[in-house]
């Protein structure tokens, strides 16, 4: 199974300002491909032209709902070359983390480049992912790069301290022998490894609250995304308005229709991750009854049962 999707950054020369992440699920090994555009032709091209191209057909795709992706010219690319396809959960990124690890991962690598290099990050980006599948991942145990290709890499730290050797297979056979032995300890191992993270990070989520189901009719606070690319760090967590369940929209998706209680825009379809119920908040309602001439009116908080 192969994760993909497209990182949003700002537009640097000629025109870049998408990168397509294409990690494999099993090595963690990852490739990128800064692109002008997000559409499904360019997600198609890159995957079908030049990815398959170099490991093979996937068996399977993992993505977003995402217009690039959901689309007929996408779905028939994938039905005649075989590949099934795997959606996340409505409006919940968090279901293809191994992309959205990387994104955090590529982000905080591209912040270390100087200013010249970041408004030419098109001709560094490879340069980084191929670091980083020459790291060793922390749920493997092993770099992606020797996951795929079943030795280390060759690097120029390697020439340094004259850590390069020379092959020691005597013939083709020999060489398959060692390479088939030595893979299949490394799968067996990076296997385990991963049950055991997988264990581990179950055992963490389930220790924490569980998010109580929305009845229709309950009044909600809503995340603030705000605008895409804007600044977060000063941000209110929560949008001012509260909003109201109107229904939710399957019975075994945690995705929940609401519209603001002043009736203000459209309804919205929102992951239950995003909302915090909230029945009972104290809301300013000032006192609108009539006052004797010459004193002026004040203000009253009332609790308002939502």
């Amino acid at each position: 199974m192969v994760s993909i999707d497209f990182l949003h950054l700002e537009t640097c020369k000629g025109g870049y300002q998408y990168i397509l992440l294409v990690v494999d699920h099993y090595t963690r090994f990852a490739v990128a491909y800064p692109t002008t555009n997000k559409s499904g032709r360019t997600a198609a091209d890159k995957i079908f032209n030049d990815y398959v191209l170099k490991f093979g057909f996937p068996e399977k795709l993992h993505h977003d709902q995402g217009r690039e992706f959901e689309n007929d010219f996408f779905s028939r690319l994938q039905k005649y070359c075989g590949i099934k396809h795997s959606r996340t959960t409505p409006y919940h990124p968090e279901g293809n983390g191994q992309v959205e690890r990387l994104n955090r991962t590529l982000l905080g690598m591209l912040r270390t480049l100087p200013d010249d290099f970041k408004s030419d990050r098109k001709n560094h980006v490879s340069k980084m992912i191929h670091s980083y599948n020459c790291t060793k991942n922390e749920t493997t145990g092993y770099s992606p790069h020797f996951l795929v290709y079943g030795r280390q890499p060759r690097l120029p730290v390697d020439l340094i301290f004259c850590l390069d050797e020379p092959s020691k297979h005597s013939g083709y056979k020999d060489y398959v022998d060692r390479w088939s032995e030595c893979m299949r300890e490394a799968y067996d191992k990076a296997s385990s490894n991963a049950r055991k993270a997988s264990a581990r990070s179950k055992t963490r989520r389930n220790s924490k609250p569980q998010n109580a189901v929305l009845v229709p009719g309950a009044g909600v606070l809503v995340r603030n995304l705000g605008e895409r690319g804007g600044p977060v760090k000063l941000r209110n967590f929560w949008e001012k308005d509260i909003h109201i369940v109107v229904k939710s929209t399957d019975d075994s998706s945690p995705v929940y229709e609401v519209r603001s209680e002043e009736l203000k825009g459209k309804s919205r379809r929102l992951h239950r991750n995003l909302l915090l119920q909230c029945n009972d908040l104290p809301v300013d309602k000032p006192d609108v009854s009539v006052q004797p001439a010459g004193k002026s009116s004040t203000p009253r908080v009332e609790s308002k049962q939502l």
